[in-house]
């Protein structure tokens, strides 16, 4: 067993992101770095989203600062995660298992992506579409695997939906939709709109989506997973939930994994993170065979489409 000295650096950083309801233009958080004595280190980006994630920076910082992580360098890399206390907040578990990953496949000479087993070739990415703008919806196609909509912005459903119907008849492209919950007892109308529209996917158009007893289109779970991660069984019981999204950030690294292998298909996605969470997740998504674009796309709309 060798005991990891620990670091923590703040970091603040501009971005231009949003969703239906909310707008960020700026990420703060915290770069968390182990190293070993020997010359090994890791880093991991802890960065919870304001307004979205369950925690808040202030708990991240009171989990990470001073932290003590003692690992046997011998073990595979579940078990150097498991030196992580399951009890940190999940952005504060997500930078430590990326720093203890970077530290580990550095002690054996090798990469993020061959450490997480992930295979080589292109990664399909799904593009993101937060504006009500066809000109510019377009400009998100070249490179694109899909694009993923936003929607539920009060009363305005109709010009999302009409947006919607407008990329379908622009693109061949796959159209995945994302609600953030949004809607309540109009959902079941929602969700039969957009089975007419033909999209392959609806992320979390409830704040019970788990409740839904079915639906006319494929779902995918996102906020849900946050605090109760559902079993097997009771994913089983819901065959129209067809994707898991998973957020490294919101989850944690192990955590992630976990639930990647619980049957629904999984797609790695942002939380808008910086070049350090960015690494790890990309990685992480060439690790895990799935149907779908995973979400680690370009956001920042100074980024090349």
């Amino acid at each position: 067993m060798i005991r990891l000295t620990t670091a923590t650096e703040p970091f603040l950083r501009p971005v231009q992101a949003e969703d239906a309801r909310r707008r960020w233009s700026e990420r703060r958080g915290l770069i968390f770095t182990v190293q070993d004595g020997a010359g090994g280190r890791g880093r991991g980006e802890a960065a919870p989203l304001p307004g979205y994630s369950i925690e808040s920076l202030a708990e991240v910082e009171g989990a990470l600062l001073g932290a003590e992580l003692e690992v046997d360098p011998e073990r595979d890399l579940a078990g150097v995660w498991a030196a992580v206390p399951s009890t940190w907040p999940a952005s504060a578990r997500f930078a430590a298992e990326s720093a203890l990953l970077e530290w580990w496949a550095g002690r054996r000479g090798t990469s993020l992506e061959r450490a997480l087993g992930a295979g080589q070739g292109p990664l399909p990415v799904a593009h993101l579409v937060t504006e009500l703008d066809l000109e510019r919806a377009l400009l998100l196609i070249p490179g694109a695997a899909a694009l993923k909509i936003k929607i539920g912005r009060p009363g305005r459903l109709e010009e999302e939906l009409q947006l919607i119907h407008a990329l379908s008849q622009a693109t061949h492209l796959p159209l995945r939709v994302d609600a953030n919950q949004a809607f309540h007892e109009e959902t079941p109308a929602v969700l039969a709109a957009l089975a007419e529209l033909g999209v392959e996917l609806v992320e979390e158009p409830c704040p019970d989506t788990l409740a839904l007893t079915g639906s006319p289109v494929p779902l995918a779970l996102d906020e849900s997973l946050f605090e109760h991660g559902p079993s097997r069984a009771e994913l089983a019981e819901r065959p129209f939930i067809k994707a898991l999204v998973l957020k490294p950030t919101c989850l944690g690294l192990a955590q992630t994994l976990s639930l990647a292998w619980r049957g629904p298909a999984p797609i790695i996605s942002h939380t808008y993170e910086g070049p350090i969470g960015q690494r790890v997740l990309h990685a992480l998504a060439r690790s895990l065979s799935s149907p779908y674009a995973h979400g680690v796309g370009p956001y920042r709309r100074e980024e090349p489409s």
